[in-house]
């Protein structure tokens, strides 16, 4: 428990700056006047950026794993579409290795699994992204989805370096990077221990088999649930789009509270490319009396703030709001990113919740819902 308290804070600490690493990156590269060299410079940068991310991501899951504190949202989802999407989203990080992506399937498309989507969505991506990893240059790596008996296999095949036989033991061992003897392998070895809790944890099965020098399959498997018509895969997968407009014609006016001025600058030049106008104040207490005094549309909310936080601040807000018939959307937007959170901040009265590296296009949709509604 006292492990998981500080990975915790460890993990709020290190969002803050990565927040302004990744999301300038993002800025940089769609700068028109950014020469070719410059923006693959740049995508380093970001690259280097969402590996530290995925570390940080996975610490904190680790600790929760070993504090039994890990959390599920069990549901039946529709294995195909999952899938598609998550190829969508790899099928470029492969092409820059010149990895050919393939999908094979015998399933329908509504065939259906109980799982966590978010936690199966992290199990591929660690087993995808290993795939890519591991991999030779202009390889290969197959993704199939068959029936097996009562249950559904997922496997991930690979045409990469593969495990010599006598390391395979450890395959699921938590901090063993196998490979770390070129010195070429990226990560700290817990990937696939946390797969395997995951997976486990789901009710699911998760192996492998591999021969050196000529390629792995990993491979996980769910008891397989009756097909349900009209399931939809629910992640925008597009990771390249570029913004659109607000989803109203009229100007929309925005109140960001945030104390880091790295973090303002960064949200006010996201959100003014957009197309929204923007106030910041530094606290919560500002922002109470610049809600009371300003009719905004909607306002962004950090939570741990000087002078007065974000929950209180919030709470105030809707108290004030009492009997006025009025409701400004409120979302959290902030580096504390365990499940918890998000349902302090829905507790204090917000209305949604963003967690910390902002993601553009997440970021985007759930402003493009709430106002939406107003």
């Amino acid at each position: 428990m006292q492990k998981l308290f500080f990975l915790t804070n460890v993990s709020h600490e290190l969002r803050t700056p990565l927040n302004a690493i990744l999301g300038f990156s993002q800025l940089l590269r769609m700068d028109a006047k950014l020469n070719e060299s410059c923006k693959q410079q740049v995508l380093k940068i970001e690259q280097a950026g969402r590996l530290l991310l995925d570390l940080v991501n996975d610490l904190i899951d680790l600790g929760r794993v070993e504090s039994g504190k890990l959390q599920f949202n069990v549901e039946m989802i529709a294995i195909d579409p999952l899938i598609k999407d998550m190829l969508r989203i790899f099928q470029s990080m492969a092409e820059e290795k010149g990895i050919a992506l393939t999908y094979q399937s015998d399933l329908s498309d509504i065939a259906t699994v109980r799982a966590d989507s978010a936690r199966l969505r992290q199990v591929l991506t660690n087993l995808l992204s290993n795939a890519i990893k591991y991999n030779r240059p202009h390889g290969n790596i197959t993704l199939v989805c068959q029936r097996c008996a009562n249950k559904i296999r997922i496997s991930v095949i690979d045409t990469g370096i593969g495990v010599p036989f006598h390391l395979q033991q450890r395959i699921f061992n938590s901090f063993d990077r196998l490979g770390r003897e070129g010195g070429k392998i990226e990560g700290v070895g817990i990937g696939l221990s946390i797969c395997k809790h995951i997976t486990e944890a789901m009710g699911g099965n998760i192996g492998f088999n591999s021969i050196e020098g000529e390629g792995s399959t990993f491979w996980i498997e769910f008891p397989a649930n009756q097909p349900v018509n009209n399931i939809m895969s629910h992640r925008d997968a597009s990771l390249s789009r570029e913004f659109s407009k607000p989803v109203l014609n009229t100007e929309l006016h925005l109140l960001l509270v945030e104390d880091n001025e790295i973090n303002q600058l960064l949200a006010c030049a996201i959100l003014e490319k957009i197309g929204y106008t923007v106030d910041v104040v530094e606290n919560g207490a500002k922002a109470v009396e610049a809600v009371r005094n300003k009719a905004y549309d909607l306002v962004l909310m950090d939570c741990l703030m000087p002078v007065m936080d974000g929950y209180e601040a919030t709470r105030i807000i809707r108290r004030n709001e009492t009997g006025s018939g009025k409701h400004i959307p409120i979302i959290a937007m902030t580096a504390n990113a365990m499940t918890s959170d998000r349902e302090a901040c829905l507790s204090a009265g917000m209305d949604d919740y963003l967690a910390k590296p902002i993601d553009f296009s997440q970021l985007e949709s759930t402003l493009n819902r709430w106002l939406r509604k107003n």
